[in-house]
């Protein structure tokens, strides 16, 4: 492997995973958290006519968290990445090769956010950069990595 492609990363056997393995995780993961969240929501539509208190803007309120913590919660937590990169065989590490906090996640997560303002140029370098890093890859210092199944 060419190693100007680890960049700074230690570990040398490091792939990093391309811009179309991880928008195929992506997409996964939306499809997943679309199901989920019309489940969630079913039931908080039953919920709220037995609890009044359970109004539109609390429901509203509550999938903006869930969908803003999914991945912080998934990358900080022992599978290192969501359930679509878990099915892609993909890693979130910092450049130690290290699982993130959950602190650094979240930031991440917030790094994304700039990427999509700015039309989704910041996603867009992923395939266009040798490193194989988005603009949230870069403020916080991560890389998305393959892994081998054993």
């Amino acid at each position: 492997m060419n190693q100007s492609l680890l960049d700074d990363f230690e570990h040398e056997k490091l792939e990093k995973a391309g811009f179309w393995l991880r928008l195929r995780a992506t997409l996964l993961d939306g499809i997943l958290l679309l199901i989920a969240n019309s489940f969630f929501a079913l039931f908080l539509l039953i919920a709220s006519q037995a609890f009044p208190i359970i109004t539109f803007e609390i429901r509203v309120a509550l999938f903006v968290i869930i969908g803003f913590l999914y991945n912080p919660l998934m990358e900080s937590s022992k599978s290192q990445g969501s359930l679509g990169k878990q099915v892609f065989n993909l890693k979130v590490v910092d450049k130690k090769e290290k699982r993130l906090s959950f602190g650094h996640a979240f930031i991440r997560t917030v790094a994304k956010l700039l990427s999509f303002v700015l039309f989704f140029a910041g996603f867009t370098m992923i395939g266009l950069s040798d490193k194989k890093e988005g603009l949230h890859d870069m403020i916080v210092k991560t890389a998305v990595i393959r892994i081998q199944k054993k």
